[in-house]
């Protein structure tokens, strides 16, 4: 027997990412992936900077505490919202439910630059959490139609999840240097130690320059721009993945009447009278 000998790794990165790429059948996935990553954009930089903004611009008198005050939120929101958004996106459609969670998003990041009170923040960010868990859920349920060969559906979920990941990263440092060059002021503050501490000490090893509001507005608008146009840019797939959607449920069900007729045949051919023994 002649062993099957497989090409070069980088000859099949080439097979793949030109499959990724090129194909006309992996429209819907390309465009569902370019929606994930720049929604991880945002996120990216709502999560790098929001303890920075709760320091350098808000009334927060213990921004570390406030700053888990407003982890638990969210999380409570996105629990709240979890089974409702699976029952939404099943009756709406996982489009419609990721263009309304991005809105929301988008929204929050684009408002959350202008808040200088802590309460309000407090108040905004349950619908935050909600509205993201809405955005994952309906987001899985779309990238699982949007993949057009079922013997590929591993390799392409873990292209979907590596790329999207591309974001996050690119969000973080891109707002780092932007806020850099927009929101620099001529103050410092000390984010790892008490002002009380050390008094005489020359070691400024942990002061940080305070950044102004136009330089979070330059990140944060942006970030929400970026969550707005990955809601937008899926929507054009609605009427396709609801269509493949319903051709999958269809023939699970044909599936099901088949495997249910040859139970059923089975059962009748070994039903025996008893009054036969």
């Amino acid at each position: 027997m002649s062993e099957v000998v497989e090409a070069p790794w980088h000859v099949r990165v080439r097979q793949v990412a030109g499959e990724w790429c090129g194909s006309e059948a992996y429209h819907p996935w390309r465009r569902v992936v370019l929606s994930r990553t720049l929604y991880y954009f945002g996120g990216g930089v709502f999560s790098g900077y929001i303890l920075f903004f709760l320091i350098d611009r808000t009334d927060a008198k213990d921004p570390l505490s406030d700053m888990s005050v407003l982890a638990v939120l969210a999380l409570s929101g996105s629990f709240l919202a979890a089974w409702p958004a699976g029952l939404l996106s099943d009756s709406f459609g996982s489009v419609a439910c990721v263009l309304v969670a991005g809105v929301i998003m988008s929204a929050v990041y684009a408002i959350i630059p202008t808040l200088i009170h802590i309460e309000i923040l407090f108040f905004v960010v349950p619908f935050y959490g909600a509205a993201q868990m809405c955005y994952n859920v309906a987001d899985l349920a779309m990238i699982t139609a949007a993949l057009p060969n079922p013997d590929k559906r591993a390799r392409d979920m873990g292209g979907w999840a590596a790329i999207e990941n591309i974001g996050g990263a690119l969000g973080g440092l891109i707002s780092g240097a932007v806020i850099t060059l927009t929101g620099s002021s001529d103050q410092t503050v000390n984010d790892i130690r008490d002002d009380d501490d050390d008094a005489g000490d020359d070691d400024n090893g942990g002061d940080r320059t305070v950044y102004t509001q136009v330089g979070y507005l330059s990140i944060f608008w942006p970030a929400a721009l970026a969550v707005l146009v990955s809601a937008l840019i899926v929507w054009p797939l609605s009427q396709h993945l609801r269509a493949r959607t319903a051709d999958a449920s269809e023939t699970e069900s044909k599936k099901a009447e088949v495997k249910n007729a040859h139970d059923v045949r089975s059962n009748q051919l070994l039903d025996i009278p008893h009054d036969e023994f």
